[in-house]
């Protein structure tokens, strides 16, 4: 026996991530169709069907299950009158001279389910009367009666064991057109004795609306998704998506000036690269005291050794572009809104975020600025120790303004304070806290022991090398700020406490700069 994914379809119904195949949206960071082919024998044959972004799926399978059998399908017709599943499905008919099993790209299943095929079979699951609109439907009780649409309780779920695949195949070959595509329930009607398959645990991912719900229910993502980007972690391997390529493409470039401290990567197509799981701890979860301050000197010298700047005046663009000309830019959507409007947090009068910025001196942020090599995401999340204490930089920034090398030093170490106070563990595990009410806030959070003694040792770290510790808490508060955009659509309630945290400590800092003068 075979199995076979139908993935060839464009998909328009799920645009919950732009630019990205339906079958690669992750939940709990591992794509749908990684959910699936882990759900089938691993001694057999995989067929799958590719058409619209075609590439996305290759590559990231041929990367990421390079151990399992699988060949791949091109199908010319994948969109229009006369594509659909059925078409796509009887293009794997030389393939398929055998009982096989397929399933849609779009479906879920999170039990483990035997998919074997000693008879023949189709999916069945029960569903609310109401929701009778989005599905075929099935007439019988244990056995196929036949497949209709209209109302009822029971449907078909996509997936199916072939075990006659002749007739199978011979009643697919009719191009009986329904909703002017070819269903591969037409194949059913030659088969006998198909027996209803019934599942518990069926999830449809098909539209925007099914997927994030399904994606809520089991949230347990290792790495807090942002905007635009997806991470993927499955099978040893490390995925990185970003709907933009040209910031895919940065990225890939900029490993030459990180391949000191960074992992080796494979691009695998446009918008994606991939690199071996790096086994070893986050530094955020590691006590050591010494490891933590061995990992700033180790970064020290790889920062602010062989950081020519051939252009200061460019630095000096790239450093306004990165402090004051980004952060205005990214607090336009929350001006004038209900969380920017509040006027007390904790108890601390806060202006609008506006007002907020204009206070700021980004003079002296810029002058000041001292040009090495970046990093550009210096989170505890992204510094792993291994086991031989061998430091391993990942999720590095693409630029640092135009810049692929030289960065601020300022911006990495703000980048480092700001993941010591709030980490990522904070956010995913949901640690945080805020309050409405009228035009008062308040907001609280669990810090981690060993990330604010680690932050004493980066206060102590900066006056060794003379570098000003208030200016690195200033611009990690105003990552805060900064960051709230990313998490706005897919963790709002982060988003918000982010943003409020950053308007208090902002403020906070502020003002005790005014009662100094």
């Amino acid at each position: 026996m075979k199995y076979c994914i139908l993935a060839a379809g464009l998909g328009t119904r799920n645009n919950a991530m732009p630019g990205l195949h339906k079958g690669l949206l992750p939940i709990q960071n591992i794509p749908i169709i990684s959910h699936i082919i882990n759900k089938f024998d691993k001694e057999k044959e995989i067929i799958i069907t590719v058409g619209h972004l075609a590439e996305q799926i290759k590559s990231y399978v041929k990367f990421t299950h390079s151990d399992k059998k699988i060949k791949f399908i091109e199908i010319d017709k994948f969109s229009g009158k006369g594509s659909g599943p059925g078409y796509s499905l009887l293009q794997c008919k030389k393939e398929l001279q055998c009982p096989f099993v397929f399933a849609p790209i779009d479906t879920f299943l999170d039990k483990e389910v035997e998919l074997t095929v000693n008879n023949n079979w189709i999916g069945a699951v029960k569903i609310p009367k109401e929701e009778s609109q989005k599905y075929c439907l099935i007439n019988g009780k244990e056995k196929l009666a036949s497949i209709y649409y209209g109302e009822g309780e029971l449907a078909y779920n996509g997936i199916a064991g072939i075990h006659d695949y002749s007739n199978f195949w011979k009643e697919l070959g009719n191009s009986n057109l329904i909703n002017e595509e070819h269903q591969v329930t037409i194949g059913f009607k030659g088969l006998e004795n198909v027996e209803l398959k019934y599942f518990k645990n069926f999830y449809d991912t098909g539209t925007e609306e099914s997927y994030l719900k399904v994606k809520k229910k089991f949230s347990k993502e290792i790495v807090f998704p942002k905007n635009n980007e997806a991470i993927f972690i499955e099978n040893n391997k490390v995925i990185k998506y970003f709907s933009n390529e040209i910031k895919c493409e940065n990225r890939i470039k900029r490993i030459d000036h990180l391949e000191k401290i960074s992992p080796k990567i494979k691009k695998l197509n446009s918008n994606m690269f991939g690199y071996e799981f790096i086994e070893g701890d986050l530094l955020s979860n590691i006590s050591d005291t010494q490891i933590f301050s061995n990992f700033l000197e180790q970064f020290y010298q790889f920062a602010c050794t062989d950081n020519t700047c051939d252009n200061i005046e460019e630095f000096k663009n790239n450093c306004t572009n990165m402090y004051k000309t980004k952060t205005y830019e990214r607090v336009k959507k929350f001006q004038d809104k209900e969380w920017d409007k509040i006027n007390y947090i904790n108890g601390v009068l806060v202006e609008p975020i506006i007002d907020i910025l204009n206070k700021i001196n980004w003079e002296d942020i810029i002058s000041n600025a001292i040009p090495a090599n970046f990093h550009g995401d210096l989170q505890p999340e992204n510094i792993i120790i291994t086991k031989n204490k061998k430091i391993v930089l990942i999720d590095w920034r693409e630029s640092f303004g135009k810049d692929l090398k030289i960065g601020d030093f300022y911006y990495d170490l703000s980048k480092l304070y700001h993941g010591l106070i709030i980490n990522g563990t904070i956010a995913k595990e949901k640690n945080f806290l805020v309050r409405l009410k009228q035009n008062r806030a308040e907001v609280s959070y669990l810090s981690k022991n060993n990330l604010l003694e680690f932050n004493k040792i980066l206060e102590s770290f900066c006056k060794k090398y003379e570098i000003d510790y208030e200016k690195v808490k200033l611009l990690g508060i105003l990552h805060y700020i900064n960051i709230a955009e990313f998490y706005e659509k897919t963790e709002k309630e982060y988003s918000q406490f982010i943003f409020l945290l950053g308007k208090l400590l902002m403020s906070e800092i502020l003002f005790e700069k005014r009662d100094k003068k």
